[in-house]
């Protein structure tokens, strides 16, 4: 399996965060990523996501709609 890292970007109020998530996924997976496995993908960056709120003390709702991600496969162009 590749190294991947998903690379999330969110906003709460007028600050932007960056996290990067490990993910054991293959390329070939996410370029034939199914409905089921997007929606776990899409839990686990919530479940992350909230994790580094509670770790960082940040308490303001994410901006609505400020979520992106991005997978990074290592050693692939």
């Amino acid at each position: 399996m590749s190294k991947t890292v998903i690379i999330v970007f969110f906003k709460v109020g007028d600050d932007e965060y960056k996290i990067s998530l490990p993910y054991n996924m293959s390329f070939r997976q996410w370029d034939n990523i199914n409905e089921a496995d997007y929606n776990i993908l899409v839990d686990y960056i919530g479940e992350q996501i909230n994790l580094y709120k509670k770790a960082h003390k940040i308490i303001d709702p994410i901006e609505p709609d400020s979520i992106e991600f991005a997978p990074h496969f290592y050693g692939v162009d």
